[in-house]
């Protein structure tokens, strides 16, 4: 079904909403981000992780062992532990060292920490409570990097989606004359629209668009809530702004669309 909407009779170069580089470049920065977390986490959890497990049997009471400072803070039930530890090693020389350590637990009021280090390494300082939760901590840091890992997958899922998507409805509408179709506009938010197009005879289309934040559709019929679209007379649908930025229209070429549109009621 087209309409008689007054569009421009030349090409037009079209930019599909949230389908351009921009967008694409947005979810690779958040690809980047949520790496570089993933390697945070690996580095701060899983080194400490490590060389606990090499003192994990054989650890007792550092000799002179004492907490400098630190303390361990909790987020719901994620308990995080920072400490400056000091012991003397058996030729005398004091020792310093920094630990981390996060665990997932039901949070208490206070978290003593002994210092501990095996006396095959006595330059090694941990704590009798890194070492009591160990297994809590492998599975916390497990989860976490599980967790980060599917969140970058779902975001490099998603990127390729965009990028491929976009290609595929430029390659259908850039650059042609285009119809006017009307759109169902099933959901509509600040910054995201789902349409239906299509019928019974090739079948419906549900497309989800991110959109400028307070973008405005075209109504044709708001009470039915459907909008202008525009497609080159195939598959490939894309819904048309109030201000014409999407078709690249002109001032006195939109002025002319809004005024070959059906009047709507005030909302």
């Amino acid at each position: 079904m087209t309409l008689p909407a007054a569009l421009p009779s030349r090409p037009l170069r079209v930019r599909p909403p949230g389908l351009g580089l921009r967008s694409v470049a947005a979810r690779l920065f958040r690809g980047l981000t949520i790496s570089g977390l993933l390697i945070l986490a690996g580095h701060l959890l899983g080194a400490e992780l490590a060389t606990d497990s090499l003192v994990l049997d054989r650890a007792m009471p550092a000799r002179e062992g004492r907490l400098v400072d630190g303390s361990c803070r909790h987020s719901a039930v994620l308990i995080s532990c920072s400490a400056r530890l000091s012991a003397r090693a058996p030729d005398g020389t004091p020792l310093i060292r920094q630990t981390f350590f996060a665990f997932i637990a039901w949070p208490r009021d206070s978290y003593p920490l002994t210092v501990v280090a095996d006396p095959a390494r006595p330059s090694y300082l941990t704590t009798d409570l890194a070492l009591g939760m160990f297994g809590n901590r492998a599975a916390t840091l497990a989860v976490t990097l599980a967790g980060l890992l599917l969140l970058l997958s779902h975001i490099l899922v998603q990127t390729l989606t965009i990028w491929r998507n976009g290609r595929r409805l430029r390659a259908a509408l850039d650059g042609r004359r285009l119809v006017a179709v009307p759109l169902a506009l099933q959901k509509r938010g600040r910054r995201q629209w789902r349409t239906v197009s299509g019928g019974l005879a090739t079948g419906l289309r549900h497309c989800t668009w991110t959109v400028p934040a307070n973008s405005q559709p075209l109504f044709l019929d708001r009470g039915r809530d459907l909008v202008l679209g525009v497609t080159a007379s195939g598959p490939e649908v894309m819904p048309v702004d109030a201000e014409g930025r999407w078709l690249g229209l002109t001032r006195a070429e939109r002025d002319a669309l809004l005024a070959s549109l059906p009047p709507q009621p005030p909302r």
